[in-house]
């Protein structure tokens, strides 16, 4: 399969699990509060397969996970801590489904705690495979923006004065 026929096929998957997942999120009306909250959990779970999709293709296509190298340290720092937390939830899910007997619930957490252990790597492994290769430093930012013209951004103003200091006279 050519990489633009799987480009074609992460977008088509994309829109399918968007449009699906639209669907099972704005699921209303069956009486039971908490039914409906668990088809939505799916929906939410189909529109982030959506958007995993998209960043796939975008990727395919060379578009740029780029971020400059500030905001990567925030983003860093955020995920850390979120780390930490998805950790503690984690151990405190497994320690409510020892003590769960009713299957139904032990079912429930059970879909959280195998989502609690993907998302950790997944964090990590999305910083440092996806994002981190492309980290634009602030002097590279500045090199793509000013560096590379012969004023250093600043165009010439076709509508200014000729006579004025700008524009020596050619003499």
């Amino acid at each position: 399969m050519s990489k633009k026929e799987i480009i074609e096929k992460l977008r088509t998957y994309s829109n399918l699990e968007e449009e699906y997942g639209l669907k099972l999120v704005d699921i209303t009306g069956f009486e039971n509060d908490y039914v409906e909250m668990l088809i939505q959990s799916i929906g939410y779970d189909s529109r982030k397969h959506a958007g995993l999709y998209r960043a796939a293709a975008d990727i395919l296509e060379g578009k740029s996970m780029s971020i400059v190298a500030t905001k990567f340290e925030e983003l860093t720092k955020q995920l850390e801590e979120h780390i930490v937390v998805e950790k503690q939830m984690l151990e405190n899910v497994k320690e409510l489904i020892e003590q769960i007997e009713d299957e139904r619930v032990k079912a429930i957490l059970q879909t959280i705690e195998e989502d609690e252990k993907v998302h950790h790597p997944l964090m990590e492994r999305i910083i440092k495979t996806v994002i981190k290769p492309e980290i634009l430093e602030d002097q590279d930012v500045w090199m793509m923006m000013f560096g590379m013209l012969p004023r250093h951004g600043h165009a010439l103003d076709p509508y200014a004065d000729i006579d004025s200091p700008w524009f020596p006279d050619p003499e």
